[in-house]
């Protein structure tokens, strides 16, 4: 069997490291964590687009995988991170696509091929180049851009019917809000795919408890009702919301509705029994302030009518 003759190097990863390393899968992650332990742990990313020969997308995914294992500490600004934007991307040619499709041990060919089964058609030269700018420029590995796409025909097909299909020019800006987002790996696609899952499921219920049947909801509603499950309202409170919302407007008023339950949130109360109980000591503090106005009485019931007659005509046959 033959040896690697291994020579001596300061440089050492522990058997953590290294097996942290092997179950990601990234050769990206592992190089520019050794460059790092080459420059004793300052990370540069123009310093590390350069010696890598990397675009700044590429440098820019490795850390992460980096900062995710817990091998490096991301001590930037939020506000300096800025994903890659569609306006800085190279002007990709068929000379590109031609090279990329062609270079040895390159993922991009398989990435293509599976891309064009998963859309029932061959990728026309400008389709080809959105997927190229979405391999190469934004760096999203082939298997998270897989995911994404398959995402992207189940919506479009709940959208607008079964056989379907999304253009890349669809697919395009999607991509770049994952990345944004920080979406660019397995583990963090399914989370957010599971999350999406069960807040659609949960669509129904709250566009029922506003009032709606019939229909499935639009996007500007979508917004408010996956808000509310985020915040953790169900469909009572919902409900609730939404009968005050029509008593003082006359009418269904998302935003008024969703200020309701951005108090509600902000004080904790998701259920309607919690709301009543802290509403309750606040309607009574106002019915007792100086000024208020008497509450008004009940007016009798029937039995208590009938029971007032009754003494009245015992009375008269006394006297």
């Amino acid at each position: 069997m033959a040896r690697i003759g291994l020579k001596s190097e300061p440089i050492a990863l522990s058997p953590e490291t290294v097996d942290k390393l092997l179950q990601r899968g990234s050769g990206d992650a592992a190089l520019l964590y050794l460059y790092l332990l080459r420059t004793g742990g300052e990370y540069a990313p123009k310093a590390a687009q350069q010696a890598l020969q990397w675009n700044a997308a590429r440098v820019m995914s490795a850390f992460a995988h980096l900062t995710e294992l817990g091998l490096a500490e991301d001590n930037t600004p939020p506000e300096r991170k800025l994903a890659p934007q569609s306006g800085d991307c190279p002007d990709y040619t068929r000379d590109d696509i031609t090279a990329e499709l062609s270079a040895p041990e390159s993922p991009f060919p398989a990435l293509a091929a599976e891309v064009e089964h998963l859309l029932g058609r061959k990728l026309p030269t400008y389709e080809m180049k959105i997927l190229l700018e979405l391999y190469d420029h934004l760096a999203m590995p082939p298997e998270v851009l897989l995911e994404l796409i398959a995402h992207q025909i189940q919506e479009v097909e709940a959208k607008y019917g079964p056989g379907r299909r999304p253009r890349m020019s669809e697919i395009k800006p999607v991509a770049y809000k994952w990345k944004k987002n920080g979406i660019d790996t397995l583990e963090s696609a399914d989370a957010y795919l599971k999350k999406q899952d069960y807040l659609r499921s949960r669509e129904g219920m709250l566009l029922q408890a506003v009032g709606i049947t019939g229909r499935e909801a639009i996007e500007g509603e979508r917004r408010f009702l996956h808000q509310w499950t985020e915040w953790g309202f169900g469909p009572e409170a919902v409900r609730l919301a939404y009968e005050r919302t029509l008593l003082s407007k006359g009418e269904m008023r998302w935003p008024y509705c969703n200020g309701i339950l951005r108090r509600w949130n902000e004080k904790g109360l998701h259920d309607p029994e919690a709301i009543a109980r802290a509403e309750t000591p606040e309607r009574k503090r106002r019915q007792n302030a100086p000024g208020a106005a008497p509450a008004k009485s009940a007016p009798p019931s029937a039995r208590q009518n009938a029971q007032w007659l009754q003494q009245f005509l015992a009375q008269d046959e006394e006297g």
